[in-house]
């Protein structure tokens, strides 16, 4: 029974063993050599004058997938920014947000999906700084609404600041706005 090893990707000609040089070898999927059962996608530093290897697609036999790592802490990891692209000439890009209550309709206070900025410290606390979030706020067969809610941490309250991130703007579906009273100052005054 033969065994999956690697897969190379390389330029120019193999030797009449059909081997090529380590400076042909452009990339290559192969087993992690640390653990014999993860796979990587790896790109030698050779291939474009680096001092270290990129290991760009990342599967652990733990099932985690990294993007630019080969250690994911999460089910899906990446490291490295993001960057949407045009899906047609006439609209922006665009980052959708699926929602899915275990295959019923979402309810009203339902968190629908958001961004959340964080700092995983070295105590392996995360400190949340800030949120924005869709939060459902009528719910029926036609669809939803919701409310996009806004939260951040005081900086000046070393006693909340390890504190999750509270509200401070919800913009309403209705087209209202509300903010708390943490608002702070903004252009000199206070609102």
């Amino acid at each position: 029974m033969s065994r999956f090893r690697k897969v190379q990707f390389s330029s120019g000609s193999a030797d009449v063993n059909g081997e090529v040089s380590a400076s042909q070898i452009k990339g290559e999927w192969l087993l992690d050599p640390s653990d014999g059962k993860s796979v990587q996608l790896r790109i030698p530093s050779a291939s474009f004058s680096g001092s270290d290897d990129r290991i760009p697609f990342y599967y652990s036999s733990s099932g985690r997938i990294g993007i630019n790592t080969s250690s994911p802490t999460k089910d899906f990891e990446i490291s490295g920014e993001i960057k949407t692209v045009k899906r047609t000439t006439s609209t922006g890009s665009i980052i959708e947000i699926s929602y899915d209550r275990d295959g019923s309709k979402a309810v009203v206070g339902d968190n629908m999906g958001g961004v959340k900025w964080n700092d995983e410290n070295e105590s392996g606390n995360p400190g949340d700084s800030a949120a924005i979030y869709s939060i459902c706020t009528n719910a029926n067969v036609d669809g939803t609404a919701g409310d996009i809610v806004f939260l951040t941490t005081d900086p000046t309250d070393t006693t909340t600041i390890a504190q999750p991130p509270r509200e401070v703007v919800r913009v309403l579906a209705t087209g209202g706005i509300s903010a708390s009273s943490y608002f702070g100052p903004i252009d000199g005054g206070t609102y």
